[in-house]
């Protein structure tokens, strides 16, 4: 898991490629859902944006993760990892 001294950096993509995911609107409801506080990074390639979400432990992480994933807005969310091949 990636992490910074502010948070562990997320990827997210909304449904609605119009919505605005740096708008204090958009980022309260995020963190509303998530159940912890979410910061916007900047923005990624096919409209997908980096977060930072502030858990205190890996098991709040994934219980963001989870609500997040269930929001009817959000294509997907998933960890910032780097992958790599053998």
């Amino acid at each position: 898991m990636r992490r910074t001294d502010a948070g562990v950096q997320t990827i997210i993509k909304m449904k609605d490629v119009d919505v605005d995911v740096r708008s204090p609107q958009t980022l309260r409801a995020l963190s509303e859902r998530a159940g912890v506080v979410v910061e916007y990074v900047r923005p990624m390639s096919g409209d997908a944006h980096l977060v930072l979400i502030r858990a205190s432990s890996a098991a709040e992480y994934e219980a963001a993760l989870a609500r997040l994933r269930g929001a009817a807005a959000v294509q997907y969310v998933e960890r910032d990892e780097i992958m790599r091949t053998n």
